[in-house]
């Protein structure tokens, strides 16, 4: 038994944590291709903030899908369209760019599920993608995927009240944000719907927060709140994480691993 299959339950991230952090640009070409720009590509954009009703919600360098994300609002804003058509493009041809050009799994994914399920270990998957598409990747690399609980469009970017009770609760004890030492803003911390997601987790797999695990690779979407409400957590490391990020992860008690297998295994 590995050390965090002791664990009631964990919770994945999937695209960059079950998936690979594809940094070699194959999904940027795929989709600026589809919205018919070819932005600069300047190193600096990873240290830019994405901004969601005009507040930061996270770092631009944080994971590669962000990153191409912010720089395709950038080029389109640009070009004369507006905030509100910018969004509409980018959300039309997003989850197409995704499917054509997929990330693989990480290496092991499939063998580490199935062994964690054989170990009676709850295993979850709480992402912004949509959980059908989550299903149908999932059911080709592992046996136990049906008894995989996903909860897909988790909107973890959405700075918004929190609807079930125990979720409300752990935002009120969060508070709004925190600052981190080193970093240039305050982390935000009321991602209401993430919260309800981790909220459902813990329903389901009849576990407190504490009892929970969350594996994640980006800072302030997936591991900040969690953490800081007592889950334990593991960051997926990559070369796009910020000096502040690993500081603040350190400081909230994550450890880091270059995959999920060898996290569960430390």
């Amino acid at each position: 038994m590995t050390r965090l299959s002791r664990q009631r339950a964990i919770a994945f991230d999937f695209d960059g944590t079950l998936t690979c952090a594809d940094f070699n640009g194959r999904f940027e070409r795929e989709f600026f291709a589809r919205l018919a720009i070819d932005p600069a590509r300047d190193e600096r954009d990873r240290d830019e903030d994405v901004l969601v009703d005009e507040r930061a919600v996270v770092r631009a360098g944080a994971d590669p899908w962000i990153l191409a994300t912010f720089r395709a609002t950038r080029a389109l804003r640009a070009a004369g369209a507006s905030e509100l058509d910018a969004r509409a493009m980018i959300a039309r041809h997003f989850r197409p760019a995704i499917e054509d050009a997929p990330s693989p799994f990480r290496d092991g994914v499939g063998a580490l599920l199935d062994a964690l399920d054989a170990d009676g270990v709850r295993c979850f998957i709480v992402s912004n993608s949509p959980e059908v598409s989550i299903r149908a990747r999932l059911s080709t690399v592992c046996e136990s995927a049906a008894r995989v609980v996903i909860v897909g469009d988790a909107q973890k970017f959405s700075i918004v009240d929190a609807e079930r009770p125990l979720a409300r609760e752990w935002q009120r004890s969060l508070g709004a944000s925190r600052r981190f030492a080193g970093a240039p803003r305050e982390t935000l911390l009321g991602r209401g719907r993430y919260l309800d997601a981790l909220a459902r987790v813990c329903a389901s797999a009849e576990c407190a927060i504490h009892e929970l695990t969350v594996v994640g690779d980006v800072f302030e979407l997936d591991l900040a709140a969690p953490l800081l409400l007592g889950a334990r957590g593991c960051s997926i490391d990559h070369d796009g994480r910020a000096p502040w990020e690993r500081a603040a992860l350190a400081s909230i008690g994550a450890t880091s691993a270059a995959d999920p297998k060898t996290a569960l295994a430390l």
